[in-house]
Formats: structure tokens, sequence, C-alpha cells
């Protein structure tokens, strides 16, 4: 329609995408230069390879096979190495991937994790295009609570203020990022665009028509219900399989599960994530959810941990309670 009217010399109704900074293009555009399509695409298909194998073997240095093998699954469930044929949905994954290396590397060496969370959010909206940016804020902090908090003295008030004050650090970057672009855009080339900006970021929130949230919900599950279903088989079997080589026993008694049951609230919650963000966007979410289904990896990998985490404290009880005896 808009080349109809540009031909025609008639007003085209454009959709106004300066509000983005487009940072993906500024490692794009040399690409382009040196490479065709194809060849970019191999490039960063095997930038995700390297990065997946890299993240995986410190999941299980750091952690365990059943944490690295939930990653795994959960990344395949999203169609992880697809994500190199995205020009710009590839680089919320690479931003995500990195920080999340990071913090396996340097979990008890870095000083700020509010800094670096902020960070985060900056890096996230200068090269996303609205795709999945939860993404960068919420697989590694899922990855900081497995690997660090949960290992030291556990306190679930403390665990939860750590929670909301990395989530408000992500988001006044990410939002700060954003908002600046607006402005320098207004500043520099008289566009309106922090009117449009928040015309659209109504639009994409609730739009000119009532979309309800399950059907928001229903409409991304669509790509991923099976994901849910194949992620889940792997992780109770790789369970149920290191259980049977360890020779541990699995005994189904009430004992004190506070902590268990702490860890796994925070899971879970973590896991909605997701859910608020289609209830914040409920238009993009329904209308794009070809790639805003991806969001569903922080539910899944969330589900999968807590599973992870009931059989961890069923088989350490009985471990304990043979010791014990």
């Amino acid at each position: 329609g808009e080349l109809n009217d540009l031909v025609n010399n008639e007003k085209a109704e454009s959709f106004e995408y300066a509000r983005y900074w487009h940072g993906y293009l500024i490692i794009l555009r040399p690409l382009l230069v040196m490479f065709n399509l194809t060849q970019i695409r191999t490039i960063l298909t095997c930038i995700l390879i390297i990065l997946f194998i890299f993240f995986i073997i410190l999941l299980y240095k750091k952690s365990d096979i059943v944490t690295a093998i939930i990653f795994s699954t959960c990344l395949l469930g999203i169609e992880y190495f697809y994500l190199g044929f995205s020009m710009q949905g590839i680089f919320i994954f690479l931003i995500m991937m990195i920080a999340s290396i990071i913090i396996l590397c340097k979990y008890s060496k870095i000083k700020s994790y509010g800094m670096f969370f902020f960070i985060i959010g900056i890096l996230t909206n200068f090269f996303d295009f609205l795709t999945v940016p939860v993404l960068t804020y919420a697989i590694p902090m899922i990855i900081l609570f497995t690997i660090k908090y949960t290992k030291e003295n556990f306190e679930i008030k403390l665990i939860l203020k750590k929670i909301l004050v990395l989530g408000i650090a992500w988001s006044v970057g990410y939002g700060l990022t954003w908002t600046s672009k607006w402005l320098l855009t207004d500043l520099i080339f008289g566009r309106k665009m922090f009117f449009t900006a928040l015309k659209q970021v109504f639009y994409r929130s609730a739009g000119t028509e009532k979309i309800n949230i399950f059907n928001v919900i229903n409409q991304n599950i669509n790509y991923m219900y099976v994901s849910f279903f194949i992620s889940i088989f792997f992780t109770v079997l790789t369970i149920l399989i290191k259980i049977w080589i360890e020779n541990k026993k699995i005994k189904f008694k009430e004992q004190n599960t506070k902590d268990t049951y702490d860890i796994i609230f925070i899971y879970l919650l973590i896991g909605i994530i997701p859910i608020a963000w289609y209830a914040l966007l409920r238009n993009h979410s329904y209308y794009h959810a070809f790639f805003t289904y991806r969001n569903l990896l922080v539910s899944n990998v969330c589900i999968n941990l807590s599973i992870k985490k009931i059989f961890d404290f069923l088989t350490e009880k009985e471990e304990q309670n043979e010791k014990e005896i």
C-alpha cells in the first residue's frame, strides 16, 4: 500500500520505527559489505552454536547434568539454532547467552549485580526490535538464583528483594534507553517522536480492540505446548537415570520442606514473567505470537527446575536418613 501511494504521488501513511535504536545495524551493515545473506546467516548460526556449547558445559560444571539437560531441551524447544536466520531476533539471544555465561564464570566476582542488570537492560533496548526482551532479564536471573543464591544462606525475603531490585535495575536501563531515543529524535529532527511512541505503546498494549489475556496466552502456547511436554519428559528421564546410576532411593513422606517450597515458589514466580509481559503488551503478543512465544522459554525452564528441585529434595532426604541410620 505504501509503495502504491509513493509511485502515484499520494501521501503514504507509514509506520514510524524511529522510536527504536536499531543497534543491530551496527553489526549487520559491516557484515553486508563483506558477505551475502546466506553467509551472514551461517556466521550467526555458528556463533549461536559456540555460545550454546560453552553455556551448557558451564552449566554442567557449575550445577549438574540435569540442569544442563533442562536448558538444552528448553532452548531447542524455541528453535534456538534457527534464530541465526533472523537478522533482528538473534541479538536478544546473543545478549541473553553472553550475560548468562558471564554470570556462570564470574558470579562470585561481580561486585554490583544492580549495575550488571542495568547495563543488560540498556543493551537489550539498543539492539532489540521489541522481540522478546524479557529473556535478557529472566534467564540470567534464573542462572544467578540457581548457582548463587540457593547455595548461600537461603532467606526468601532477601531473595525476593534481590529479584525485585535487579528487575527494577534492568527496567530502568531498558526504559531510559528507549525514552532517550524518543527525546533525541524530537530534539534533533523535530519528528514529534515522543507522542508517536507513546501512541504506539498504547496501541501495542491494548490497541483499539479488546483482546482477552487468555486468548493471548493460548495464542503463544500453541507454539510451545509440545516443547513443554518434551522438555519435562527428558528432565524426568534424566533425573531417574541419575538416581538409578547413583543407587539412590525416592521416599515419599512428610518432612521439613520449607526451603524446597520457597525455592520452587521463586522459580514459579520468575516463570510467570512472560505472562505478565503478555498482559502488558496484549496486542503485540497476540499478533506476533509467531516469535513472542519464545518468552515462554522462561516458564519452561522454571517448571523443569521446579521438578528437579522436588526430586533433589526427596533423594537428598532419603540419603541423609540412610547416613543417620
